[in-house]
């Protein structure tokens, strides 16, 4: 999971859970606020009726308690509101029907005798669940009366849900506002540090490819990312001193060696083809000048790999696009590996229709080319296999195919082998023998490129390896005959 989506899902999830909590939180104590505004209200409302209930005993004129009676039922949630005198003596009560009764001596007793308001709770012969109120009313330390006020219970808890009802709603509003700030302001930190951090591993992929011009472009922050990518531009710059060191050193030593290498080879082969006592040598003196030759050869290819890969990283390589035909130029790169295929009794043909096209390329590094992944397929090509030079249209542009039934690959190796010095598993290589610069398929990459192909692999271990270029047909699409191959 990339850095800025994990973050992005750590951010929003650390949203909605303070979001959650803090909603948690806001409506509990909007629960606690209501609960407490309701009883709140019955204490006012009871301390209200005592204090007129107490004008109106101490008048004896109930005009007063009656009048606030009504306003007290007017109360959705009230039952009734009543004020008893001493006696038990009904003196003001919400239902007119009410007044004038007596309240057993008993009941009347027990509630005068409170010391201050007092809370009942049951359910009357209507099954209404009941909360009355009831507070003894004084005129110093004389107990003059009662006031009461009931309530039913499920109208409050009515009002109680509509009021968090309303809180909930308020709730969400605000919370998910909250959320899309938050949504917001997280994904804007997230982007503006998994930018600069992406920047960062993109300049060291390029880096650790290669490319050492590439400079990161965060410097101008003034952060601990900004130190990086400074420190990472810095250290480019430094590699690219040392590897430009490092090429000038195998440029100067590859060209130093072609004179020498070219001197052994002309003279061994002089000595095993050409010298007039050639014959008096024995069959090992001719092995030995063999050996030196495949090998004088083999090193030759290897300085010319070097100097032609440091020529076309550099862009210094020089390209004579032209009208090319392929069957020449394979039957020399078969020519040149014939000797060598015969050795290992592998089969190496040529597959190039004779009305092929021919191909804007430079035929230099055509040959080159092919002569690489010739000898590539060669080297990984067990004794009785076969190598094949083939070709085929494809739309305007000419595909070329060598393919060998050698050893194969992953394509975990495949996506490698175009990168300077890359070589597909080298411990394999080293135990059958094998060895190579990693450099030819570098150089095949380079060319095609140059002379506007493009170039790609197949290969599945066990089975061989096909390498396909697509090279552009030259203006005319001219037709070459191609001679059989001797």
């Amino acid at each position: 999971m990339r850095l800025k989506t994990r973050f992005s899902l750590s951010f929003i999830v650390y949203t909605i859970l303070v979001v959650s909590l803090s909603g948690g939180t806001y409506y509990l104590f909007e629960k606690k606020a209501a609960v407490e505004a309701q009883v709140f209200g019955q204490a006012t409302t009871l301390e209200k009726m005592r204090s007129v209930c107490r004008d109106s005993l101490v008048a004896s004129n109930p005009i007063a308690a009656l009048n606030y009676v009504k306003v007290v039922k007017s109360d959705p949630a009230v039952i009734f509101a009543s004020c008893i005198d001493s006696r038990g003596v009904i003196m003001a009560h919400s239902d007119p029907s009410a007044g004038g009764r007596a309240i057993p001596a008993g009941a009347l007793r027990h509630r005068l005798n409170a010391d201050g308001a007092k809370k009942y709770s049951y359910t009357d012969p209507r099954s209404r669940r009941v909360i009355e109120w009831d507070a003894p009313v004084f005129l110093g330390a004389a107990r003059m009366g009662l006031a009461q006020v009931a309530y039913d219970e499920d109208a409050f808890k009515d009002d109680l849900r509509l009021k968090l009802r309303a809180t909930v709603r308020q709730s969400i509003m605000v919370a998910s506002c909250t959320f899309l700030l938050a949504l917001f302001f997280g994904l804007t930190l997230a982007w503006s540090l998994s930018r600069p951090i992406g920047l960062l591993v993109q300049a060291a992929r390029a880096i650790g490819e290669g490319d050492l011009d590439y400079q990161t472009p965060t410097v101008d922050r003034k952060d601990e990312l900004g130190y990086l990518a400074h420190e990472m531009n810095r250290m480019a710059q430094q590699l690219k001193s040392i590897d430009e060191l490092k090429n000038d050193l195998i440029n100067q030593v590859s060209h130093d060696l072609r004179s020498p290498m070219a001197a052994i080879r002309m003279y061994a082969e002089f000595l095993l083809h050409t010298d007039p006592d050639r014959d008096k040598m024995t069959p090992r003196h001719k092995e030995m000048l063999t050996i030196i030759t495949d090998n004088a050869m083999r090193l030759n290819v290897f300085v010319s790999n070097i100097l032609d890969a440091a020529k076309m990283k550099a862009g210094r390589m020089q390209y004579h696009i032209e009208p090319v035909a392929l069957g020449p130029i394979a039957q020399n790169v078969i020519s040149l590996f014939r000797i060598l295929a015969f050795r290992h009794n592998i089969q190496l043909a040529s597959e190039i229709p004779e009305d092929i096209p021919a191909v804007n390329a430079d035929s230099e590094r055509l040959e080159q080319v092919l002569a690489n992944l010739v000898g590539n397929a060669l080297r990984f090509t067990r004794v009785g296999g076969r190598v094949a030079i083939g070709a085929r249209m494809s739309e305007r542009q000419v595909e070329v195919r060598v393919s060998d039934t050698g050893l194969g690959m992953s394509q975990d190796a495949v996506s490698k082998l175009f990168k300077r010095f890359s070589q597909a598993d080298l411990a394999r290589q080293r135990a059958e023998g094998i060895h190579g610069t990693g450099l030819g398929l570098f150089i095949v990459k380079q060319a095609v490129d140059a002379m506007g192909g493009r170039v790609w692999i197949e290969s599945e271990e066990g089975k061989g390896t096909r390498v396909f270029l697509l090279l552009p047909v030259a203006d005319g699409g001219a037709h070459v005959k191609i001679p059989e191959i001797s």
